[in-house]
């Protein structure tokens, strides 16, 4: 630690740099908030017992300066132009063919991801940035260097490997999680919330205040450097002097570009942030310039839209769902809008907090979106709609569907429940989670026939009772609407094989609560029958991982509310399959324990876990002192931390796929 204050202001300069690349960039931060703080705060300490030696372009100047009037106008050197897109296959071939008609072959591609966000230039002199401006009519647009130098991931100056001038394009965008916190942070102090983070970004970009911006936090992504012999060597040049890299992009043959398309239509939608479609770009600055442009877009560039996840229509109504465990969840009833390539008539409105939180009124418009979710979500009201003469809609005073009693189970829950143990709804809801895909995968016990079975069952486990006596439940079934006798056999032959299904799959299926696929998994390991299971007292329970004392007490009232349970189904011939023995000797990872995070290159989370578990591991949902080995991909977050600081080996995907066998 020097004793000069120029020189001990550079060293903490650069580790706020760091440890703010770690927090915003990499999401992997090593320092607690207060450590961070004290940092930051003796720099700031410093600069200001010392002016005439601090940094103009010191980190601390992140925090944003005073209001401006208003906003000047700068010019772009270059055009900075919009892209031609499509959202057609066929059209993206014609493309290719105009390119190689124009070049006279076909060239090396990039792909990268198109980020949803706002566009800006920024401009680097003597390595330091001087100017940043939004694309604006692509001529001209607004200088907002003060707002841009808020942003953590945008370099304010750059190492000397980089050239003296240089102008870097790229995207303003909010990550999805930051975006949901300013809105809870909008709620409180009751104004209106942002639609979504593209607009929130637009919005803040556009602050005279850049405090506000600072507040923020918003990112900063790279698509282009003026001036870069290819494309893709340019985005990796940028990263290694302090930008970060687009963590899906790649580069080849055309035939690549349509792979890696239709490689991100899902994987894209598992990243923090929105992305819209996939940019494909010749590679080579020299082949961009013999194609050159038309009067408004480059011809060796365009954007390959994916089907829009956000739309806006018109509420005509709120209904009121019951789920399994009898929560009431309010469901807006929409006028039909296409929302990612599907028909949308239905959004989910959470709960009664979200829906007053919402303030939605019917006749309103409102935005709708899917992202990353199967159901569709309402997430603000379009401002200007609400009509005045509506009221808010309110929590139902009775069960919708039994009229039974609605209650909280305590005051600290958000959500509202049926309290009849009897409700059809609830039954109809365990009935169908007791034959989807995730528990028995009970084929053609679907919505439709639930409805119809539902009311004849006390609980959904009755349903086996069909296969004591065949012949009747066959001429039954095969009464019932969309039924015959081909259905009626096909789903008789399926309960038959479900009653031998894996013993995780059935405690997985029977609806106790809190207790998800994974918690079953390892019970069923644990206890080898439901018998034993049902035995099982709370300190043993929790000595399961992952089974906490919430878990623990929640499957002990299951097991006391359903306490013959295991010799019912036993006399309906239900005889699980108990786990078999796992012999992980010789096994590449046998003894460890291991966790996956973040987002890997190429393997979901699930085919991650499976492959662990091929490998000899036992794989759990967080880090603690049994964990062994952390497999991380981009964005890994607080998991990454704590592993790092309980000294946790961490690897990658491609240490995972080095050690399975071929």
């Amino acid at each position: 630690m020097s004793a000069d204050p120029k020189i001990r202001m550079q060293e903490l300069a650069a580790q706020v740099l760091e440890h703010r690349r770690r927090y915003f960039v990499l999401d992997q931060p090593v320092l607690s908030d207060a450590e961070y703080d004290a940092l930051e705060r003796e720099l700031r300490d410093l600069e200001a017992a010392h002016p005439e030696a601090a940094d103009p372009n010191s980190p601390t100047q992140r925090v944003g300066a005073p209001p401006l009037d208003q906003f000047r106008k700068a010019r772009h050197a270059t055009p900075m132009l919009s892209l031609d897109n499509t959202y057609s296959e066929d059209d993206l071939r014609d493309w290719e063919g105009r390119v190689i008609k124009g070049l006279g072959f076909s060239p090396v591609f990039s792909a990268e991801l198109k980020v949803d966000g706002l566009s800006l230039s920024l401009l680097y002199q003597d390595r330091t940035l001087v100017r940043a401006v939004t694309r604006g009519n692509g001529e001209e647009g607004e200088d907002v260097t003060e707002n841009a130098r808020t942003i953590a991931d945008i370099p304010l100056t750059l190492p000397a490997a980089a050239p003296g001038t240089l102008e870097v394009r790229g995207e303003v965008f909010l990550s999805r999680r930051r975006w949901e916190e300013l809105n809870r942070e909008r709620d409180a102090r009751g104004e209106a919330r942002f639609a979504n983070p593209r607009n929130a970004a637009s919005g803040t970009m556009k602050q005279l205040d850049s405090r506000i911006t600072a507040e923020r936090r918003l990112s900063f992504l790279p698509w282009q450097m003026i001036g870069s012999a290819a494309h893709s060597s340019g985005m990796d040049q940028l990263a290694a002097w302090g930008f970060t890299r687009m963590p899906a992009h790649g580069e080849g043959t055309f035939a690549d570009v349509l792979a890696f398309i239709e490689a991100q239509r899902e994987a894209r939608l598992k990243l923090p942030f929105d992305t819209d479609g996939v940019v494909v770009k010749v590679d080579g600055l020299d082949f961009q310039e013999r194609l050159g442009f038309t009067d408004r877009v480059p011809r060796w560039a365009i954007a390959f839209k994916y089907p829009g996840l956000q739309a806006t229509t018109t509420l005509l109504g709120v209904t009121w769902q019951v789920s399994r465990a009898g929560k009431l969840t309010p469901v807006a009833e929409l006028e039909a809008v296409e929302v990612a390539g599907s028909t949308v008539r239905r959004a989910t409105l959470h709960n009664a907090d979200e829906l007053l939180r919402l303030g939605v009124r019917v006749g309103c418009k409102v935005f709708v979106e899917k992202g990353g979710e199967v159901i569709p979500k309402v997430v603000a009201v379009v401002p200007g709609t609400l009509p005045g003469d509506a009221p808010p809609p309110a929590v139902p005073q009775a069960c919708p569907v039994c009229g039974g009693a609605v209650g909280k189970d305590s005051d600290e829950e958000v959500a509202w429940r049926c309290q009849n143990p009897e409700c059809p709804a609830k039954i109809s809801a365990r009935l169908q989670h007791l034959g989807s895909r995730v528990a028995l995968d009970i084929e053609g016990l679907g919505e439709a026939l639930v409805e119809q079975l539902a009311p004849r069952f006390a609980q959904p486990w009755d349903v086996f009772s069909l296969l004591e006596d065949p012949r009747n439940s066959l001429a039954r079934l095969a009464g019932l609407e969309r039924m015959g006798e081909k259905s009626a056999q096909n789903l008789m032959t399926a309960l038959e094989a479900a009653r031998r299904k894996p013993l995780a799959r059935w405690i997985h299926a029977l609806g106790i609560p809190m207790v998800g696929a994974r918690t079953a998994e390892l019970l069923a390991e644990a206890f080898p029958t439901l018998e034993d299971l049902w035995a099982a007292p709370e300190p043993k329970l929790q000595a399961v991982e992952e089974v906490g004392p919430k878990v623990a007490a929640a499957i002990r009232a299951f097991a006391a509310l359903h306490p013959g349970l295991p010799g019912q189904l036993a006399a309906m011939g239900v005889a699980p399959e108990a786990p078999a023995p796992r012999d992980r000797a010789g096994l590449p990872l046998a003894g460890q324990v291991a966790v996956v995070t973040g987002t890997l290159p190429t393997l979901g989370r699930e085919e991650a876990e499976a492959l662990l578990k091929a490998l000899g591991a036992k794989v759990t949902g967080s880090v603690s002192a049994k964990t062994t080995v952390l497999v991380a991909g981009e964005k890994a977050g607080s998991k990454l931390a704590k592993a790092e600081a309980l000294g946790i080996p961490v690897r990658d995907e491609a240490w995972l796929r080095a050690l399975k066998p071929e």
